[in-house]
C-alpha cells in the first residue's frame, strides 16, 4: 500500500510515525512511574 504512495506523502507519514515513535517511550516510562508514585503517596 505504501509503495503506491506518492513519495510527499509516504514522507509525511513517515514523519507523523517518527513523532509517535519518538513521543512513546516517554509515554511507556512515564505511565508505571506515575503508578508507583501514587501507590507510593497514599501509603
Amino acid at each position: 500500500a505504501l509503495l503506491t504512495l506518492p513519495a510527499s506523502l509516504a514522507l509525511i507519514i513517515e514523519k507523523q510515525f517518527g513523532l509517535v515513535r519518538v513521543a512513546q517511550p516517554f509515554g511507556s516510562i512515564a505511565f508505571p512511574l506515575r503508578l508507583l508514585w501514587h501507590s507510593s503517596y497514599d501509603r
